[in-house]
């Protein structure tokens, strides 16, 4: 059990660290006592002898050092039993005692082997009724018991963090999961009115490339489904593709230009992120507008941050910024999610273009 013990407290580095402290702060004390006790106590010849006091004083203190194991063996019983009165009698006044009677015992054996002018019984009953040793004792256990415990709930503290860390992070996972989910049904029912409305028309042609479209972008989107970020590269590929499908509503009316730095394509981003923006350039400005509509996608990499930037030639909202309370469910989805990945760390913002035009900007730090 002894060895089952120490080898528990090895592979526990705060109490590992605790017992070295222990054993150097107690070889320090019982060097202290020996020097001093050499020094200052005249009353008994064998006291004269240093060799006695420094062998003496390191037995006596160290001791506490060789019961270690058994003392954090109590003190997890203590954690495992408390609540219980009687555990708290037991561990806090009855072990106490016990343990320094029985280190007093071992004193009086160390201090028994130099000559004495006492029997073995009378120096023992010094020691434990009249010194102040089973005090110091008392005191000892109590300061090692109180550590142990404190190293046990700075452990359990730490756990409790990382537990609390893994699961708000599940959660901003599954809120970020449920807002990505907003997206695509929203999506979905402005394809499937352009469908119908193509279908009217009795444009087969069109529907069934449309069709063709929309299955290739559906399946990237249930490919994609459960990954929250992906590189900038990877969600431009995914934007083109759906792109692709509003060209076949808008046909030559749509024009998509893309002004892209190499370093910035790299950079992870949070799937889904551009389409919702380009949706509003879609809904805002190229529909409103009979030819040559234009959407123009930026990125470039900058000080540690990210700036993406999709700007069309539409009317813009007369004002040159975007409020809040006037975004659709895209944008506003788009807002919650970076506010829950990135907290004050980003900027969604929206500016009148020199040409009437609104531009929508994204900064994210690079992560």
């Amino acid at each position: 059990m002894l060895q089952r013990l120490t080898e528990s407290i090895k592979k526990n580095t705060p109490y590992y660290i605790f017992f070295c402290l222990l054993v150097i702060l107690l070889t320090l004390t019982a060097m202290s006592s020996a020097f001093q006790h050499f020094y200052a106590d005249k009353s008994l010849p064998q006291v004269k002898t240093l060799h006695y006091q420094i062998v003496f004083n390191l037995s006596l203190w160290l001791w506490w050092a060789l019961i270690y194991p058994l003392l954090y063996y109590f003190s997890v019983q203590i954690k495992e039993k408390k609540g219980y009165f009687s555990s708290w009698i037991v561990y806090v006044i009855i072990l106490p005692v016990v343990l320094s009677v029985l280190h007093q015992t071992f004193a009086t054996i160390i201090r028994y082997q130099y000559p004495v002018p006492m029997d073995f019984i009378s120096l023992l009953g010094n020691r434990i009724f009249r010194f102040l040793s089973i005090w110091v004792d008392w005191s000892v256990y109590l300061v090692i018991m109180i550590s142990l415990y404190l190293i046990d709930f700075q452990k359990t503290f730490k756990a409790n963090e990382i537990k609390l860390a893994k699961l708000q992070n599940e959660y901003v996972q599954s809120k970020l999961h449920a807002l990505k989910s907003q997206l695509h049904p929203h999506f979905l029912f402005n394809t499937l009115n352009t469908l119908s409305t193509l279908i009217l028309k009795n444009d087969n042609a069109e529907a069934e490339r449309m069709i063709a479209l929309l299955n290739g972008f559906l399946k990237t989107t249930l490919q994609e489904g459960n990954i929250l970020e992906v590189t900038l590269a990877d969600e431009l590929q995914y934007i083109r593709q759906y792109l692709e499908i509003e060209k076949v509503r808008f046909s030559d009316k749509l024009t998509v230009q893309e002004d892209l730095e190499p370093e910035a394509l790299l950079v992870k981003v949070p799937s889904f992120l551009l389409q919702p923006i380009v949706e509003n350039s879609i809904h805002h400005a190229i529909a409103k507008r009979t030819s040559d509509g234009r959407i123009l996608i930026s990125a470039k990499l900058q000080h540690e941050k990210l700036y993406i930037s999709v700007e069309d030639n539409g009317p813009g909202n007369g004002s040159g910024h975007m409020k809040k309370s006037k975004e659709g469910i895209g944008l506003k989805v788009t807002r919650d999610r970076l506010q829950y990945l990135f907290a004050e760390m980003y900027e969604l913002t929206s500016r009148q273009t020199e040409t009437g035009g609104l531009c929508i900007q994204i900064v994210i730090p690079q992560y």
